[in-house]
């Protein structure tokens, strides 16, 4: 298995420093950045991947310019994201039988795919340039009581379960894609 990778206050040595995902892909168990010093940097071109098979928590003082993909592969429940306010500029795709959920507020410059498993936000503001789950394997959205704005979505509602207790969505882009809505794959919005 991939092993957990954890940056802390001994981790850097001056000044913005910076990791770099520069081969075509990275991979760890849980990723964790808490009492860094010094605003480090995690960057890397869009053609790399960096693969999470558990949880993920940043720190506020990260400066995120990773363009690449950040793909969420965890086989087992009970993950969790902690933003602490950073933005994610590249795609962010949740693909494994596990469940994660997202703490904090979220901001994704890029698009938010939701291809397999179960992804909760914990009543919090998401802010994403597009929310997709386009396939037809088995996967639960809940939002609870967050607000998304969303620049576009494009849901195959055909094996999702979407959730919103009191959710608000705002569309600020002009397309919302829906396929296969109908009798039994029903979307409510109120």
């Amino acid at each position: 298995g991939a092993d957990d990778v954890v940056f802390d206050a001994l981790s850097f040595i001056g000044a913005q420093d910076k990791v770099t995902i520069s081969n075509n892909f990275a991979e760890c168990h849980h990723m964790t950045w808490i009492g860094v010093i010094g605003q480090p940097e995690l960057a890397g071109p869009a053609s790399s991947t960096l693969i999470v098979k558990g949880s993920l928590v940043l720190d506020p003082v990260l400066n995120n310019s990773f363009l690449g993909t950040w793909s969420f592969q965890a086989t087992s429940s009970g993950q969790y994201i902690e933003p602490a306010g950073i933005p994610f500029p590249g795609k962010l795709v949740f693909n494994g039988n596990g469940s994660w959920s997202v703490h904090s507020d979220l901001t994704v410059d890029n698009a938010l795919i939701l291809q397999h498993g179960d992804l909760e936000f914990k009543d919090i503001m998401v802010r994403l340039e597009s929310l997709e789950s386009p396939t037809y394997q088995i996967r639960h959205l809940r939002l609870g009581s967050s607000s998304l704005r969303l620049g576009h979505w494009n849901l195959q509602m055909s094996g999702l379960t979407f959730e919103g207790v009191d959710a608000d969505l705002t569309f600020w882009g002009s397309s919302a894609t829906f396929f296969n809505v109908g009798f039994g794959n029903t979307l409510h919005i109120h």
